[in-house]
């Protein structure tokens, strides 16, 4: 981003993600930097266990009201005032990216902003905030207050589930680089997703319910990524924009779910179970499909800083992945910052 102060802003922020941000074309920098600053912000509130169901759900809201009235709307002020009364509850970085919110909304529907751009970055935070608000409700009565603690119901249990890890590991290699052809449609065989709750039987999504919930938060970036790409770029790849647009959304999907899959253990500790134990090998093999499709999302790639920047994630995901399958109950797992360093020179090979 031009301005140093959001530049720094996104650096403390976006940690590994920032990298990717400054391997990209110049023109992709900004509009990419300032969306996904957006929806760090609105996740940030999504995220804090501090505030009541209410309070979150109240300035998720707000800000989707504020998209759909465009510039003029009247929740700027009250946003703004949202945030200084809850920032208290938040970490000094979590903090600095609160109260830097209204500044990014008048960034975003500044003057010298194209009407493509702000709609594109519009439509994006608009699907994650529907993402974030369908969180929001399936979690609605875990309302973890900051000086109470609140246990999961014991009555409700998840199953271990049995798997030859081992085996997967020594099979993943071949499995992300096999050239197959996947299908872009939700796999029918996962089974429903619990999410068990304190005091109340756990709601169940089904397949497609998952499915919905990856796209508006993550298989949307992909979308929106395309579209800016496309825009600026002509003939930006060998495959239809359709095509792109789709494996795009894919691609999405996959480093969410990959997300969901390291971060489980955490999520189940606050209540949220976004998968049980006997789902981790499917949900594993479904996330390599998206990654796949993600791969083939890179390589088809013209523009050579575009296909650099845009492989980082899909790297560092697969090594997630990998970890995953080695070590399945091991929590915090990371890739680790030399690794990061590995990768970004194992990326150059995506440059010829």
């Amino acid at each position: 981003m031009e301005n140093h102060y959001f530049k720094k802003l996104l650096k403390r922020v976006a940690r590994s993600f920032y990298l990717t941000i400054c391997l990209l074309p110049k023109v992709l920098r900004e509009p990419i930097g300032l969306a996904y600053l957006l929806a760090r912000a609105s996740d940030t509130i999504a995220d804090q266990a501090n505030l009541s169901y209410e309070e979150r759900e109240q300035v998720l809201r707000l800000l989707k009201e504020l998209l759909e009235e465009g510039k003029d709307s009247k929740n700027f002020l009250l946003v703004q005032s949202q945030i200084e009364s809850l920032v208290i509850e938040f970490q000094d970085i979590e903090k600095d990216l609160l109260l830097s919110l209204p500044t990014l909304l008048h960034q975003l529907y500044s003057k010298r902003r194209s009407y493509f751009e702000c709609k594109a970055i519009v439509t994006v935070w608009q699907h994650i905030l529907e993402g974030q608000l369908l969180d929001q409700k399936w979690n609605q009565v875990i309302n973890l207050d900051s000086r109470a603690k609140h246990s999961v119901n014991p009555s409700v249990k998840c199953d271990r589930g049995s798997t030859d890890h081992q085996n997967d590991l020594s099979n993943f290699d071949r499995r992300i680089h096999q050239p197959t052809a996947y299908s872009l449609q939700p796999t029918a065989s996962i089974r429903p997703v619990s999410r068990i709750v304190t005091n109340r039987a756990p709601h169940v999504l089904s397949a497609e319910e998952l499915d919905r919930y990856l796209y508006l938060v993550a298989g949307s970036v992909g979308e929106f990524w395309t579209k800016l790409s496309s825009h600026y770029f002509s003939g930006f790849s060998k495959e239809s924009t359709e095509t792109m647009r789709e494996w795009g959304i894919a691609y999405g999907k996959g480093l969410q779910l990959t997300n969901i899959l390291r971060d489980r253990k955490g999520d189940q500790r606050s209540g949220r179970f976004y998968c049980e134990e006997s789902q981790v090998p499917e949900l594993i093999d479904q996330a390599l499909t998206y990654l796949q499709q993600g791969r083939f999302y890179v390589q088809t790639l013209s523009h050579r800083r575009l296909r650099y920047a845009s492989v980082l994630p899909l790297l560092i995901a697969e090594q997630t992945l990998a970890l995953i399958l080695k070590s399945p109950n091991e929590e915090g797992i990371k890739v680790s910052r030399w690794c990061v360093y590995l990768t970004l020179l194992r990326a150059l090979s995506f440059w010829i």
